[in-house]
């Protein structure tokens, strides 16, 4: 992976289908794109974006399952809706970019984050809620660079908390 010149996306779509190799790289595409055809929206807005988001089952692990590896790739979030919250934050700004609205991945008190273009922050460990209280001093957003980044450590804290360094 060459984090200069990769989206986010692109780095979360690779690393995906080098992790779970049930999936071809044309399979996993079709599953992605099939994904966003079921989430077109009429009128995008943030709380469209949020009831999608609600209704898909998007959530993070439970506190037993954070260092589960397949918890951090595409196949198992667009199958059970359980994912990183940056990994969700990622499909939520794909949802967003497919509706051709934007969408930006920030980085808010220790935690990822999707902004949407009206400016509602939405946290995906409160079941997507719009975050009401905002101190902008604490509030980053995220390059791709930046994100891919992130994405690799997390990953690699992972697979040594959970004991599988041999995922790696």
């Amino acid at each position: 992976l060459d984090a200069r010149s990769m989206t986010f996306w692109q780095a979360v779509r690779s690393l995906s289908l080098i992790f779970d190799q049930r999936y071809s790289e044309m399979a996993l595409d079709e599953k992605i794109d099939e994904f966003l055809k079921a989430s077109r929206m009429r009128h995008p807005s943030s709380e469209a974006l949020t009831r999608l988001l609600v209704k898909k089952n998007f959530e993070p692990p439970r506190y037993n399952e954070m260092f589960q590896l397949e918890t951090f790739f595409l196949p198992e979030a667009l199958f059970s809706g359980c994912g990183q919250s940056l990994l969700l934050c990622a499909l939520g700004k794909q949802i967003c970019q497919m509706n051709g609205w934007g969408g930006t991945i920030i980085l808010y008190s220790g935690k990822f984050m999707l902004q949407t273009p009206e400016g509602a922050i939405l946290m995906p460990e409160e079941k997507w809620q719009a975050l009401k209280d905002r101190d902008v001093t604490r509030f980053h957003v995220c390059s791709d660079q930046e994100l891919i980044h992130t994405y690799l450590a997390q990953i690699e804290a992972a697979c040594v908390i959970d004991g599988q360094p041999y995922d790696l």
